[in-house]
């Protein structure tokens, strides 16, 4: 599979919006990975562009551990809206939080596209066995597109089972909200990470774990040499072996992320590369 390395072309701020123009040139970053579709003949310009969002009640003052986008189409045909979906308060609390006001005509606040926040269960995390390790905590969210696609809302979302979490030890729980106790409670958890004794990942800390779709999921160590892809079914069976997507370069991964088909690989430093990978339509 391949990729593309590239930059900013031009960048400019107009009444608070910032617009990034960039090309991904045609450059392989990984091969012989079955997730990974064939290489782009043609390197078009895409265009970016940054405005702020409306305020969002439930993270004022909060420090957000992690941030996922959902976006669904309108009824009636217009532009998508979109909501994201916080993880914040030390991975105790996660709330959706519109991107865009509601349309004008809506006479009232509805369940869609209102926002909700509740807090994240903690009992089933795990305790520190010892001053060397630290205990388990909720880190990233784990979104299932092709799961939430149509949902309309994170609370919708979340009651469909599409949303995850990832703990810091490597853990995955798919959540769901109990309207009795209105907490967030884990559905059931999985090992996804494995920590083989006297490996290099066994002695690394998780740096970022997102969805890839609804079969696998990738992962960052802190030595950042490589995304890891695991395919989730296999490792609910104990099978924790791992893909992996590392830059022809030699170069460290500074952040991924996936959507559109597409996985997009940046690199570290004040002007970093970015790759993007399209994925395999059967992966």
């Amino acid at each position: 599979g391949g990729g593309g390395g590239g930059g900013s072309g031009s960048e400019h701020g107009s009444r608070g919006r910032r617009v990034a123009r960039f090309r991904f040139r045609r450059k392989s970053a990984a091969s012989g990975s079955a997730f990974l579709a064939q290489e782009e003949e043609d390197a078009p310009v895409f265009r970016a562009s940054f405005s702020s969002a409306q305020r969002c009640a439930a993270l004022q003052g909060e420090a957000l551990e992690d941030v996922a986008i959902l976006c669904s189409p309108a009824a009636d045909g217009s532009a998508s809206r979109c909501e994201a979906l916080a993880l914040h308060d030390h991975g105790r609390r996660l709330s959706g939080c519109p991107l865009s006001p509601p349309p004008a005509a809506a006479a009232a606040p509805s369940a869609e596209g209102s926002g909700f926040s509740a807090p994240l269960a903690q009992s089933w995390l795990q305790h520190a066995t010892s001053d060397v390790d630290s205990a388990e905590k909720p880190g990233w969210i784990v979104l299932d597109a092709n799961c939430a696609r149509g949902s309309g809302s994170g609370a919708e979302a979340l009651r469909r089972g599409c949303v995850s979490v990832g703990t810091t030890s490597g853990r995955i729980a798919q959540l769901q909200h109990s309207s009795a106790s209105d907490k967030i409670l884990p559905v059931e958890a999985f090992t996804a990470v494995g920590r083989q004794e006297g490996s290099a990942a066994a002695a690394s800390v998780l740096e970022a774990m997102r969805s890839v779709n609804s079969q696998r999921v990738g992962y960052l160590h802190s030595q950042r040499e490589a995304v890891h892809i695991l395919h989730t079914t296999k490792a609910m069976r104990g099978d924790v072996v791992a893909e992996s997507v590392a830059l022809s370069s030699g170069g460290k991964i500074g952040a991924f992320c996936v959507g559109g088909g597409y996985l997009y690989v940046l690199g570290e430093g004040p002007s970093p590369s970015m790759w993007r990978l399209p994925l395999a339509a059967a992966a």
